[in-house]
């Protein structure tokens, strides 16, 4: 049986997290991961392991503000380059 559904190697871990959408978001979930880890809810290689995650869930939001950022410089410069010039 356990070739054909092999158990699980980590346990769940059961924390209330926010919803992770900003910067703010990720410091916050940090800090509860923190204070798990502080209580002994979350033991120190299951909360590395969630800062990791948290860390790539941060260079996420980070190029997707980043392209946000560029699609609306770019947009900007396009609607300036179509405006009539002063002679």
């Amino acid at each position: 049986m356990e070739r054909i559904s092999p158990a699980r190697r980590d346990a769940c871990i059961r924390l209330s997290l926010p919803a992770i959408r900003t910067a703010q978001d990720l410091d916050k979930a940090a800090e509860k991961v923190t204070q798990g880890i502080r209580r002994g809810d979350v033991t120190p290689a299951e909360g590395e392991k969630m800062m990791n995650i948290f860390e790539i869930r941060s260079r996420i939001i980070e190029k997707a503000h980043w392209e946000s950022r560029l699609e609306k410089l770019e947009a900007n410069m396009a609607a300036a380059s179509r405006l009539p010039r002063a002679a």
